[in-house]
């Protein structure tokens, strides 16, 4: 699912972004891979608490899930970074609207839900 359809979501912004008619299959692997600075570090993290603690709630009062937070956010943030630097150097877009698509509007994205969720604790 994150293949077809956040790839050509992917596509999308790289078209708002002023390149002409960029190939799917390359903004498809740029997505894949800018995700993997995110997805990768939380899934070594987690199976690594996984052999290190009994439970779920021992990971908890030990700290692991406020510190699972913290790095999604530095992480999260990384994911944009690259996102953008792999969409500057494999298609031909305009710096403003590729920094305005893929750092400026996600990292928005991501401070109204952050807050939300911290709002709602």
């Amino acid at each position: 699912l994150m293949w077809f359809a956040g790839g050509y979501l992917f596509r999308v912004r790289v078209l708002l972004s002023g390149a002409p008619e960029p190939d799917l299959q390359l903004a498809r692997i740029v997505y894949i891979y800018s995700s993997l600075v995110r997805s990768l570090p939380l899934g070594i993290l987690l199976i690594t608490w996984t052999i290190l603690y009994p439970n779920y709630s021992e990971a908890f009062d030990q700290g692991a899930v406020k510190l699972a937070e913290l790095l999604n956010i530095v992480f999260s943030l990384g994911e944009m970074i690259t996102a953008y630097i792999g969409v500057r150097t494999l298609f031909s877009v305009d710096r403003r609207r590729a920094l305005l698509w893929f750092v400026v509007g996600p990292a928005a994205w991501f401070a109204a839900n952050f807050s939300t969720v911290v709002l709602m604790q």
